[in-house]
Order: C-alpha cells, then sequence, then structure tokens
C-alpha cells in the first residue's frame, strides 16, 4: 500500500506528492486450508531480496480471497505442474 500526501500550501493546486509505500506480509489463516506451493526459483529470488520467510509465516496478516474462502478445500497430491509438493508445508 502507498499513501500520498501533497507537498506545498494547502491553498494551491499540488504539483508535487510524497509517496510513503507501505509492506505487507499475508498469509492464509489457520482456519483455511490451502496449500503454499514454491517453486525454487521463486523461493532463491525472494531470499535474494531479503525475503523474510519466518516473519511471513508466524506474523503475516490473515488474508484468504473471497473465493478461497468459501469455496470447498483443494484436494491435490504428488506434484503440480512439475514443481514438489509438500501438503500444508512451505
Amino acid at each position: 500500500m502507498t499513501t500520498f500526501t501533497a507537498k506545498g500550501p494547502k491553498d494551491a493546486a499540488a504539483t508535487e506528492y510524497e509517496a510513503k509505500p507501505f509492506n505487507f506480509y499475508v498469509f492464509p489463516p489457520p482456519n483455511v486450508r490451502r496449500d503454499i506451493v514454491l517453486s525454487a526459483s521463486s523461493t532463491h529470488f525472494l531470499k535474494g531480496n531479503n525475503m523474510d520467510f519466518q516473519q511471513w509465516i508466524s506474523k503475516g496478516v490473515p488474508f484468504v480471497d473471497r473465493e478461497k474462502e468459501v469455496g470447498p478445500p483443494r484436494a491435490s497430491h504428488g506434484c503440480h505442474r512439475g514443481r514438489a509438493h509438500v501438503p500444508g508445508g512451505v
């Protein structure tokens, strides 16, 4: 999320804005059964860009889109599109 604040006098038309970005880790809540699948290349990219997986899992904001929240749990086993799948794991 990013907030934008107009710079300059309040009575003048803003021509410049100050942007302040905020980052949030989101992670499915424990009451929603969803598998998390990561490709090896994605994991290397995230780790190489300082992704804190412990923070993501333990302190992520509980979030799941409405479709997945109300839909039936997926039953998947084995591999998914050539990627290893660990049920309930990261």
